[in-house]
């Protein structure tokens, strides 16, 4: 694969191209911020980038990572962070990273998770990959608190169908309709469906 390292630490950029050397990856360049690495994708579009979450500046790792998935989606992006909060990987998982280990994790660790990836697949470090558990596991319990019928209705609220429209699917009065809407509204603290919509993205209930 071809590669871009993007962190703010000279140090490891140079050790991170050292250990490429011994591997059949080829490092096309290196940005130190987001502005840098912007940049070079004017002229240069990797198959994959090794990205840092703390860049020393206002524009992080995570930034980078939206802007990538939704201007280059082909691009690969694999985190290299000591950054392992389980709000920083929740959020990069909803962006959908194809990876994310620890700066931690031994040399060979980084090849392996760049040779995961070039073979179609994604790689998440031992330690991220607890966290990961944690989160699917906190998002499970969230799911857990409704009823299989206010699931159904928020599904079907998420694809923008009215509660007549609902209530033809469901096979269920209007009244009733409204009635699990108000139970759901009460259950997570809000009263719109718009901010229906969002919270069911950010748990997991639907896919964007």
């Amino acid at each position: 694969m071809n590669l871009i390292i993007v962190d703010d630490h000279p140090l490891f950029r140079m050790g991170t191209r050292m250990l490429l050397k011994k591997s059949t990856h080829h490092v096309l360049g290196e940005a130190a911020c987001a502005d840098e690495f912007f940049e070079l994708l004017k002229t240069t579009v990797p198959d994959l980038v090794l990205l840092d979450i703390i860049l020393g500046d206002s524009v992080t790792g995570v930034d980078i990572a939206r802007k990538l998935k939704t201007d280059f989606p082909q691009i690969k992006i694999l985190i290299l962070s000591i950054d392992t909060s389980i709000h920083t990987i929740k959020e990069l998982l909803e962006i959908g990273i194809d990876g994310f280990i620890s700066k931690n994790a031994p040399n060979m660790e980084v090849l392996s998770a760049i040779d995961n990836i070039a073979e179609g697949g994604s790689y998440f470090g031992k330690n991220v990959d607890i966290i990961m558990q944690e989160v699917l596991s906190a998002q499970q319990e969230q799911q857990n608190i409704f009823t299989d019928r206010e699931l159904e209705i928020i599904r079907l609220s998420c694809q923008g169908k009215l509660g007549k429209e609902i209530s033809a699917i469901m096979n269920i009065s209007s009244r009733t309709v409204d009635s699990h809407k108000t139970n759901i509204f009460r259950k997570i603290g809000i009263d719109n469906s718009i901010e229906l919509v969002l919270y069911a993205i950010k748990q997991g209930i639907v896919a964007i």
